[in-house]
């Protein structure tokens, strides 16, 4: 279960990598905003309109995670790699620009020759770098948390346990009754205090 959320949370920071990197090549390749939106219109990303409620999901799919990171009982030793993140994004990217190019009426392949298409390959890796070190902080901020938390949930409990310790001579032990009754010759202890 831990590795399948270690997993989604980088899945979730590279599609958010992904689309940053596929903006940013848009507003380099066609930096007047009538040509890009022509550009857009005509190269199947109607899909776009959806984009705030995806990304939207995995922000809340990640706070999901983090915080099941955060509250979990047992340390995680669960490490992600960079590999991921530096061949996730630019397979992602490719998959993207066909699945957009078909999505336009032409074949996939027309993606390679698209204007876009080499500056978006380009921004993947920085945009990956950048999505695998805000998983590590993430997931490091989430470990803390939770040790910090942790610490403090003891600390209260032992004080509340010490709280509620009957006081020692409000009820005497067993052993010192027992101890008194066997000191001498007469009743025990116990029935003469009666």
């Amino acid at each position: 279960m831990r590795r399948a959320a270690l997993w989604l949370l980088s899945l979730s920071l590279t599609v958010a990598g992904t689309e940053a990197a596929h903006w940013v090549a848009f507003r380099l390749t066609y930096p007047d905003p009538r040509m890009r939106a022509e550009a857009l219109a005509g190269s199947g990303h109607h899909y776009l309109q959806l984009m705030p409620t995806v990304l939207s999901l995995a922000g809340a799919l990640s706070v999901v995670l983090l915080a099941t990171r955060t509250f979990s009982n047992r340390p995680s030793a669960l490490r992600i790699s960079p590999t991921f993140f530096f061949l996730l994004a630019p397979a992602c990217f490719i998959v993207q620009e066909c699945g957009e190019q078909l999505a336009a009426g032409t074949s996939p392949l027309a993606a390679l020759g698209a204007a876009t298409f080499l500056p978006g390959l380009a921004l993947q890796l920085p945009f990956a770098g950048a999505a695998y070190a805000l998983a590590r902080l993430l997931l490091r901020a989430a470990s803390e948390l939770g040790r910090l938390l942790s610490a403090a949930l003891r600390t209260r409990l032992r004080a509340v346990a010490i709280t509620l310790r009957p006081a020692g001579h409000d009820a005497p032990p067993r052993a010192r009754l027992l101890a008194a009754s066997a000191s001498g010759r007469g009743p025990p202890a116990a029935l003469v205090n009666a």
